[in-house]
């Protein structure tokens, strides 16, 4: 009771700051020094525009579409999987003194058991993702139209058609670390470091459009451009409580939340921007050989930039609904193998939809982030899955040595070539 009593102020605090809006100002891309981010990379790249001819200003905006789809991948690069916390060895006080529970646990899913009365388990990760897709648009032709004019008018010519390539490459490094207040409670923080490389490379089929009136000689005119970024630094922290609510011989449910704080660099896509609190379940239940278990959790979270697809605004980051279950299984007693399915439900985000506009576009594919291309940006809710094979080997006292390889099992959202991981941990 006396540890609630003292995180209460800390639940106040961090509730406060989701609901207050963050102060920006209009135009992310045009303030000093954001220019430089990888939120504006894409936008520079297609962005490349000028008048040429005839007298006059035109100054069309960024497609909504593609708009859409900055605001999808930031979105989603922000909450990319990443493995469990949890230390491979439990320790539990009982009848007979200390005890230690070998079950070497999942890899990507929470287990339900605590790491014991100060305990101290220390982990680190390395994942690398390479994104090649977004829903059902491949990364590596992006179609974007662009128009200076009302297409109606007369004398406004065929849209500007551009076709671009964007690499995006992300190295994911965690520190873990949890300790063990009491037998049935412990305290967990993850630290990621992210290195991720952009590179965007722009071209055009249809390079000019003649502006109105009709004569004037008023062109805009659009010049292939390639905009490459990196960035590289501490991405959101999540600290987390979890303790074990029902211990039996084999079976076991924990209950826990993560809070994630937004120290993390959202305009680069090292975080999110936006504190999140997601509280979870864990169930388990052991045997000799084969030990399934499962996860639910729901994650709330607050306003950032990535949030929406005007590029100007901040708004709510999509609540999510994960879930998962698996099987683990000991082929020995210092190995086991673990497969975990992984399910994510993300309401009210950013798609992005691969379309075709008529008239000036002359038929040829769009970029867009309506189903029609001609409504304003609309969010919906959409599940996305993946599968994590992988297993964990004890070469000796408490030391573990992981290995995972995570599949993306659809289209929906970002889509990923399998993405690696290795680690290594130790329990104190």
């Amino acid at each position: 009771m006396t540890l609630m009593r003292k995180l209460w102020p800390l639940v106040i605090f961090l509730i406060g700051v989701m609901n207050c809006p963050p102060m920006r100002a209009q135009s992310i891309c045009s303030q000093p020094g954001k220019a430089n981010t990888l939120y504006c990379t894409p936008i520079l790249a297609v962005d490349s525009l000028q008048v040429v001819g005839g007298s006059g200003t035109v100054v069309p905006g960024v497609p909504p579409g593609f708009l859409a789809l900055n605001a999808a991948v930031g979105t989603q690069v922000s909450q990319l999987p990443t493995p469990s916390p949890a230390s491979g060895f439990v320790f539990v006080f009982g009848p007979s003194g200390l005890t230690t529970e070998r079950g070497l646990g999942p890899i990507f899913s929470e287990r339900p058991g605590t790491v014991g009365k100060h305990k101290l388990f220390l982990g680190f990760t390395y994942q690398h993702f390479e994104i090649d897709q977004i829903d059902d648009l491949s990364l590596k032709g992006i179609p974007v139209q662009i128009s200076g004019c009302d297409p109606n008018t007369i004398g406004c010519g065929n849209f500007i058609q551009t076709n671009s390539r964007l690499d995006l490459k992300i190295h994911q490094f965690t520190a873990y670390a949890s300790f063990g207040l009491v037998n049935r409670l412990d305290v967990s923080v993850a630290v990621p470091i992210l290195d991720i490389r952009m590179r965007m490379q722009s071209r055009c089929s249809v390079c000019f459009q003649q502006q109105p009136p009709s004569g004037s000689g008023i062109v805009l005119s659009f010049t292939p451009n390639i905009a490459t970024g990196s960035a590289s630094g501490v991405g959101d922290v999540t600290f987390r409580l979890k303790g074990s609510v029902i211990k039996g011989e084999r079976s076991g449910l924990g209950l826990g939340v993560d809070v994630r704080a937004p120290t993390g660099d959202e305009l680069n896509f090292l975080g999110s921007g936006a504190v999140g609190v997601r509280p979870f379940v864990a169930f388990a239940y052991r045997t000799r050989v084969i030990s399934p278990h499962a996860n639910i959790g729901y994650q709330y979270n607050g306003d950032s930039i990535l949030a929406t697809a005007n590029g100007t605004t901040s708004g709510q980051l999509p609540n999510s609904l994960d879930y998962s279950a698996g099987i683990d299984f000991g082929l020995l007693k210092s190995l086991s193998v673990t497969g975990d399915f992984l399910g994510h439900t993300l309401f009210s985000a950013n798609r992005v939809y691969l379309g075709s506009r008529a008239g000036l576009g002359q038929g040829q594919p769009d970029t867009a982030c309506t189903p029609t291309g001609v409504l304003p940006c609309q969010t919906v809710n959409f599940n996305t899955n993946s599968f994590a094979l992988g297993g964990k080997i004890n070469p000796g006292g408490r030391l573990l040595i992981t290995a995972n390889v995570l599949l993306k099992l659809d289209n929906n959202g970002l889509h990923y070539k399998p993405a690696p991981l290795v680690g290594v941990s130790y329990t104190f």
